[in-house]
């Protein structure tokens, strides 16, 4: 369940509707709470205190989009999963690239002067990363197609936002149907992509050596440490 506007309802509201027994209890009903905001520790805030079992990861879309989509470097997201540690658990965010609300990541891409060709490149790229990051991958509906549209539809005409009808037909000429189920399929096949550590190897300035820590069996997940990436 895809819980909009979270954060205009108070948190006492939320934290009896998520209690053991009451009808968002996470044991029967999994909710991902919409909380628009680019802040880890206001995400953190609802996922952590208010009880939420989920909430979108707006930091790491803001993140991947101003690096992947626009350009900007990658360290934009090497230091925002720096921040994970503000979470009890990053693994329950759900991490995404775009939905109704906001510019899809082709035409983000694209409004940066990315010819299409290399927009759709970008969007495989952003997709392999939400299937490999900590966290559970959302794709919105149309990705399927690489589908661009501009946000909201109330000041848009029709055919530009991000809420027009999928194009089923459109499938047979598209490769996202057959990449996502590719990515899928590997994040299935491998348990570090599912539950593991998540950790940054290398970032411009920085050594390739990872910390001690990050070598650590018994640092995160008992006696076994999955390691995502390389």
């Amino acid at each position: 369940l895809r819980m909009d506007a979270m954060k205009h309802v108070g948190g006492p509201c939320w934290s009896q509707f998520f209690a053991p027994g009451s009808p968002g209890d996470a044991r029967t009903l999994w909710t991902v709470g919409e909380v628009f905001d680019g802040s880890v520790a206001r995400i953190a805030h609802y996922l952590d205190e208010v009880g939420s079992p989920s909430v979108f990861d707006f930091p790491l879309k803001f993140a991947i989009v101003d690096s992947i989509a626009r350009g900007a470097r990658t360290s934009r997201i090497a230091e925002l999963f720096a921040q994970d540690s503000q979470y009890e658990d990053p693994t329950l965010l759900t991490v995404f690239i775009d939905n109704h609300d906001v510019w899809r990541f082709a035409s983000e891409a694209e409004a940066a002067g990315v010819p299409a060709s290399e927009a759709d490149q970008r969007l495989d790229v952003a997709l392999t990363l939400i299937y490999a990051a900590r966290g559970i991958p959302v794709v919105y509906y149309g990705t399927e197609i690489a589908m661009r549209g501009r946000g909201d539809s109330y000041a848009l005409p029709i055919g530009e936002s991000s809420r027009e009808d999928m194009d089923f037909a459109a499938l047979s000429n598209s490769r996202f149907d057959e990449r996502l189920k590719v990515l899928a399929d590997v994040r299935q096949r491998f348990p570090a992509l599912r539950r593991g550590a998540q950790r940054t190897l290398h970032s411009t300035g920085s050594s390739c050596q990872p910390t001690a820590s990050s070598l650590d069996p018994g640092a995160d997940f008992g006696d076994r440490l999955y390691v995502r990436g390389s």
